[in-house]
C-alpha cells in the first residue's frame, strides 16, 4: 500500500510508511476505546464481541470458547457499487 500511495503522489516512501503506522495505530486506538472509525466511500470498522460458548468435542469431552472481540468492517454503499460494476 505504501508503495502504492508512494507512486500516485510523490511522497517520499518513509512519510507514506508512517503515515500508514499513525493510521493503523489512531483505528486500534479508538476500537479499542469503544468508538467506530469511518472512512467516507471506503467503510466502517467497529468492534464486536463474540459471546463464549461450551462445546463439545469427539470422546464426550467439554470445551470452553471464551468471549472474544473481533473488528466487523462494512463497505461504504460506493464502494460495493464499485466493486459490483461490470465490465463493458
Amino acid at each position: 500500500m505504501a508503495a502504492f500511495i508512494k507512486s500516485a503522489s510523490g511522497i517520499p516512501l518513509r512519510d507514506v510508511r508512517e503515515v500508514v503506522y499513525q493510521l493503523r495505530y489512531f483505528v486500534l486506538n479508538e476500537l479499542r476505546n469503544g468508538r467506530p472509525v469511518n472512512f467516507p466511500n471506503l467503510g466502517r470498522f467497529e468492534l464486536k464481541t463474540r459471546k463464549g460458548r461450551t462445546g463439545k468435542i469427539f470422546g464426550g469431552k467439554t470445551v470452553t470458547q471464551p468471549t472474544t472481540q473481533y473488528v466487523k468492517f462494512k463497505a461504504a454503499k460506493l464502494l460495493r457499487k464499485e466493486i459490483n460494476k461490470q465490465n463493458p
